[in-house]
């Protein structure tokens, strides 16, 4: 019964990974995207310092707010190159009203590409490139100016969080902030958590259903299938068969390969029990097990291959 239990789970199991497999490789592969991961994002002077009154000039004027340096990295995290031909509208990065933009320059760009950085206003940057190929990514800082009031333990996350994006790119529909814990990186997360203790799981029980045969007897979860044989007088002979009952009530005598079924009246009129003969154990009875084994270290396989397949941003990687 817990074999037959076990087997069908077995199956139901791997029939939904193998569909949940074709699923997430069909969703994830995008074939156009693009990315902006934080790569470093701090206070240049912070509150101990300008409580000290010192004069901070950029341009020849006084700076009388907070500064933070911010380094991004664009990346085409897609399966395809994007070429100027595609993009009818450049990309541009826009952060809200109280965060000034006020130097920026590329730091690292694909070699043989040509990109332009511009700043359109205090709260706007444009970036151009004429051929973005995939995996290629263009690295970047920006030199911010933020309002005294706010406070620069949270700045970092708050100026990244609070980005938004205007471009008009062939199959672009957005921007993915590869730094930022948005829903869909969360749930990426409790995936890639369930995967791996399903995979653990299916793994060790998998090893156990597989060599169960082979523990000893109050370990074993499937216990040997065993016969019994007796010596009986049957007819004018003295044979070894083995007795079992049926459906219907009646008694299945087998001996050797001849196999006879009797009602209860007709085996104690023809069959004189003498003595039990032999314990005979069916190995076969394992082979069940052996397969069911097998699927589960195949489920278990499934599932670390998916752990490992669903990719998380540097950032989150680091977190989780």
């Amino acid at each position: 019964m817990i074999g037959t239990i076990l087997g069908i789970g077995g199956i139901v199991l791997t029939l939904i990974f193998g569909v949940y497999t074709i699923w997430t490789t069909k969703k994830s592969q995008k074939k156009v995207s693009i990315g902006l991961e934080k790569k470093e994002c701090y206070s240049l002077f912070k509150k101990e310092i300008n409580r000290l009154n010192i004069d901070v000039n950029y341009a020849g004027n006084s700076i009388d707010n907070y500064l933070i340096l911010f380094k991004g990295t664009l990346v085409n995290n897609g399966h395809k190159d994007i070429d100027k031909s595609s993009v009818y509208k450049p990309l541009r990065i826009k952060s809200k009203n109280e965060f000034k933009w006020l130097e920026s320059s590329l730091s690292e760009v694909p070699q043989g590409a040509t990109v332009d950085l511009n700043k359109l206003d205090d709260t706007t940057l444009e970036i151009k490139w004429d051929l973005l190929k995939k995996g290629e990514q263009i690295e970047f800082e920006t030199l911010i100016e933020i309002p005294q009031e706010t406070e620069i333990e949270d700045i970092s996350d708050e100026f990244y969080n609070s980005l938004d994006f205007d471009f008009r790119i062939t199959d672009v529909n957005n921007v993915d902030k590869l730094s930022e814990t948005f829903p869909k990186e969360k749930k990426k997360i409790r995936r890639k958590r369930k995967l791996l203790i399903m995979g653990v799981f299916t793994f060790i029980a998998g090893l156990y259903i597989l060599f169960s045969p082979e523990l000893p007897e109050y370990l074993s979860l499937f216990k040997d299938k065993k016969e019994i044989h007796y010596l009986a007088q049957y007819g004018n002979e003295n044979k070894s068969i083995n007795v079992t009952p049926n459906s219907e009530g009646q008694v299945i005598v087998q001996n050797g390969d001849n196999e006879e079924e009797l009602s209860v009246e007709d085996f104690n009129k023809q069959i004189s029990l003498l003595k039990i003969d032999t314990v005979v154990s069916q190995p076969d009875s394992f082979l069940f097990n052996r397969i069911m084994g097998i699927i589960y270290l195949l489920t278990s396989i499934m599932a670390f291959i998916l752990f490992f397949k669903i990719k998380l941003s540097p950032t989150m990687a680091k977190k989780s």
